[in-house]
């Protein structure tokens, strides 16, 4: 999970949605909130969630990701594992997390977690994750899709497209995975020569880093099936609704699930 943060919290400013949330998400989830001040505790660093409430405890173990947040005297910033946070979370209103189950390493992590928020929810509070789900689009409608992306310049489609297609049945890939992907973009595009190098080109600019530097990247990322990840709630004994992110492209594969205790 730190060694994510700690490459998002570099570029977090270039990202748009779908991979970060806007104002849409953010309203969204207020709506959530049924007391006056509550206690929000958010699994990361999403900076925009400092919007939630007056009080909001941020968790996470990368640095990086805690200073995203510009702090104030009703902000926390608590360097922690979620996984050894079982105390903070038993003490939010609402707990909330944007892409966090998907930034764990494996599906057994994320298992974990889920089943750590399931007992550590207090009785009467809220969680609200924002996830991200496998997109399982036919192969013709993702090619269109990320074509138009492509030449919309709009990279944080672009990944989060690839990311649909790279993760392995049980939802596993990694960040380099994405990069991989595009590297070599002409087994997976039909345009021509040209345009490709310009995609390649235009992508590998806006994410800072070179394509022959891909190799040195390790993070994994968890990029479930939206069968697979309601059944991990469920298991976890954590009963669902779902709320929209927002009506940004591709705003249908980061659904919003809450779970109430």
């Amino acid at each position: 999970m730190a060694e994510l943060w700690s490459m998002l919290a570099q570029n977090y400013a270039r990202f748009d949605t779908p991979l970060r949330p806007n104002a849409e998400t953010l309203a969204a989830i207020r709506g959530l909130l049924a007391i006056d001040d509550p206690l929000v505790v958010v699994l990361g660093g999403t900076p925009i969630f400092a919007e939630l409430a007056r009080r909001v405890w941020f968790v996470d173990l990368a640095d990086e990701a805690l200073r995203l947040v510009t702090p104030t005297r009703q902000h926390r910033m608590i360097q922690k594992n979620w996984l050894a946070a079982a105390d903070e979370f038993a003490q939010a209103d609402l707990i909330v997390g944007d892409a966090s189950i998907n930034a764990v390493e494996s599906p057994a992590v994320a298992a974990q977690l889920l089943r750590l928020l399931a007992t550590a929810l207090k009785p009467g509070a809220t969680l609200a994750l924002r996830l991200f789900v496998q997109h399982e689009m036919p192969a013709d409608v993702f090619q269109g899709c990320l074509t138009d992306a492509f030449d919309r310049k709009q990279f944080s489609e672009v990944r989060f497209l690839v990311y649909g297609v790279v993760a392995d049945v049980h939802g596993q890939t990694s960040v380099a995975e994405v990069d991989r992907y595009i590297a070599d973009l002409q087994a997976h595009l039909r345009v021509k020569r040209d345009v490709l190098d310009a995609y390649q080109a235009a992508y590998f600019a806006w994410r800072g880093v070179s394509a022959t530097a891909v190799p040195t990247i390790t993070t994994k990322m968890f990029f479930p099936s939206r069968t697979q990840i309601e059944a991990m709630f469920a298991t976890a004994g954590l009963r669902l609704s779902a709320v929209s992110a927002g009506t940004f492209p591709l705003a249908q594969f980061t659904p919003v699930y809450v779970a109430k205790n």
